[in-house]
């Protein structure tokens, strides 16, 4: 087994609650979670125990029996991006085989698309989730700006345009009014590698050739703001909300992208609690608005919370799984266990008859400060300029931190509570990996906060540092990226 879901609080679950987590207990039917790493929803496995992995990495280091690696995948160094790693898993014949072998049931994906789709067809098993072309219309920073627009939701100023030169780009700042100092984001992408920040002609030329191959871009002022993550969940009775989660974004000692995301922070005191309603209310009226255009399911929201003002701003919508939602499942200790993947999977569910909990009362609790812990996820990128070769690197598990060293005093079924000021660390990169500019090394989950406003504390400063120090990482003189091999046919 991997990483325990740490829910104990010592009272019993609502009614309603209680009887999701017994359908899901004695719901055994498969359920393929296929990813890259399957770290986003790992520890789940002990409330839906049909949970099954197909995965190009395994960051439980094999502590978990339902883990497929296919024999010979591979280096993610071949892929161009996450959605290649999911059909390239789905296609190879070691892992079609696991499908196969297990019986019909369901599948779950961060990304996906129409190839994504046939392969479950062939493969006997149904997508939990809208179809990819719905999801793709909707994953598109210039849709998040019409469905604010929809529900009286405000985005940070800007404008949408093409934009080819540096004067065409202060052209429109000047006439939107939006200052000296500007973010431009392509519509979809990685934020640390298709969102720039542009004060000067000098920042522009940098990456003059990827904005200008846009067909649009978004033209924001610079704000200075928090970014806070939201995720929720579409249902036949209405929208689940989560809780208000403090992103890390552009934190060099974790990332090398001035803009890319790289950990968050929940908690009773993540941002002020006007502002985590605020969120959270915006949140809800998304999820209705993607509602009305067909949309189920998990979704994750973006916002811009002003230092000065407290302003809240929309910033983007994700209809999907995302890399917060491993701190969605633990922050489910306030709904008594019942995760949002928990509402996902019952409405993608034909057997489910009548049953659903009562989302007032989940709402509320799951944004309630006194049902809240304080859970931290670091996400430690490779920083520096050039690929490496991994030669070492920490073992997943419970870690504890002592001067300047790193022990391991547990396995990741463990539940974090019995070591006060230890944290659970998932690898992603092993020993013989290559590893480029922004790869994850890994993930570490805390039972603390970060520092004041996303600041690093001195102690998280600490964790990264050992964990860095225990990584043995060698110049590559040339990486070479190719396209991987097509499989055999299953």
């Amino acid at each position: 087994m991997s990483g325990s879901l740490e829910t104990s609080r010592g009272s019993s679950p609502a009614p309603d609650r209680a009887a999701v987590l017994q359908y899901f207990a004695r719901d055994h039917r498969p359920c393929w979670f296929t990813a890259e790493s399957f770290v986003h929803i790992t520890g789940l496995e002990r409330a839906i125990p049909g949970l099954r992995y197909l995965s190009h990495t395994d960051p439980t280091d094999g502590a978990c029996a339902r883990v497929t690696v296919p024999r010979g995948v591979v280096e993610r160094t071949r892929f161009a991006n996450s959605l290649e790693v999911v059909n390239y898993l789905l296609g190879h014949p070691e892992g079609a085989r696991a499908v196969r072998a297990a019986g019909p049931g369901r599948a779950l994906f961060l990304f996906f698309d129409e190839r994504t789709e046939a392969a479950c067809a062939e493969l006997g098993v149904e997508l939990a989730f809208p179809s990819a072309a719905l999801r793709r219309a909707l994953d598109d920073k210039r849709e998040a700006l019409r469905i604010a627009d929809a529900v009286g939701l405000r985005c940070a100023p800007g404008v949408l345009a093409r934009v080819t030169s540096y004067a065409r780009l202060r052209a429109l700042a000047a006439d939107a009014g939006l200052g000296a100092e500007l973010v431009v984001q392509a519509p979809f992408g990685h934020s640390g590698q298709t969102t720039w920040f542009i004060a000067s002609a000098r920042d522009y030329e940098r990456h003059a050739a990827a904005i200008a191959a846009e067909p649009g871009v978004r033209v924001m002022r610079r704000l200075d703001c928090r970014s806070v993550a939201v995720e929720g969940c579409v249902t036949r009775d209405g929208v689940a909300v989560g809780p208000a989660m403090l992103d890390l974004t552009g934190v060099p000692e974790l990332t090398p992208f001035r803009g890319g995301w790289c950990g968050n922070a929940v908690g009773p005191d993540v941002l002020p609690r006007a502002a985590q309603d605020e969120v959270r209310s915006g949140t809800r009226r998304v999820g209705e608005a993607l509602a009305t255009r067909g949309y189920r399911g998990y979704f994750e929201v973006d916002w811009l919370v002003e230092r000065s003002t407290d302003a809240v701003y929309l910033g983007e919508i994700n209809p999907r799984i995302s890399g917060a939602t491993l701190l969605s499942n633990l922050a489910s200790t306030a709904t008594d266990g019942v995760s949002l993947l928990h509402l996902h999977l019952l409405e993608f569910d034909r057997a489910r008859g009548e049953l659903g909990v009562d989302l007032e009362a989940f709402n509320r609790d799951a944004g309630d400060p006194a049902r809240l812990e304080r859970w931290t996820l670091l996400i430690l990128e490779h920083t520096g300029a050039t690929a490496v070769r991994v030669h070492d690197a920490p073992d997943s598990g419970v870690l504890t931190l002592g001067p300047g060293s790193l022990a391991r005093v547990a396995g990741l079924e463990a539940d974090l509570r019995r070591f006060p000021g230890a944290a659970k660390w998932y690898r992603t990169i092993t020993p013989g990996d290559q590893a480029r500019p922004g790869d994850i090394l890994g993930r570490l989950v805390l039972r603390e906060p970060v520092g004041d406003d996303g600041a690093l504390s001195s102690r998280a400063r600490a964790w990264i540092s050992a964990l860095r120090q225990r990584h043995a990482l060698r110049p590559i003189e040339r990486a070479r990226v190719e396209p991987p091999a097509a499989p055999a046919p299953p």
